[in-house]
């Protein structure tokens, strides 16, 4: 059997999940006040959480844990949930765990 007749679909992870907020920014309904203080507050959010290398650290270490990582997968793949299994929390769990991530 072929490799490729054994490929039943493709996924790509966006694993910059948490910088899709500001595509708020381009709301047209929102003024250029409004505007700024969103960015700052993103920008506040990137430094002090996605930057900090510490927290982040800490939050794998002591916090995500496999039945965590499994409830928010289903929560962002809503169309079938159900198809979140070990095998992907394991391809999420185990990357994160080994450092460097």
């Amino acid at each position: 059997e072929s490799s490729s007749s054994r490929i039943r679909g493709i996924c790509l992870f966006n694993c910059a999940v948490g910088l899709n907020s500001r595509n708020l920014l381009k709301n047209p309904t929102y003024d250029p006040v409004q505007r700024a203080i969103l960015n700052w507050l993103f920008d506040l959010f990137d430094f002090f959480i996605f930057d900090n290398e510490l927290l982040l650290t800490y939050a794998l270490n002591n916090i995500v844990t496999k039945d965590l990582l499994r409830d928010a997968l289903k929560s962002l793949y809503t169309h079938d949930p159900e198809r979140v299994d070990d095998e992907l929390v394991d391809s999420f769990y185990y990357p994160a765990k080994s450092g460097g991530s």
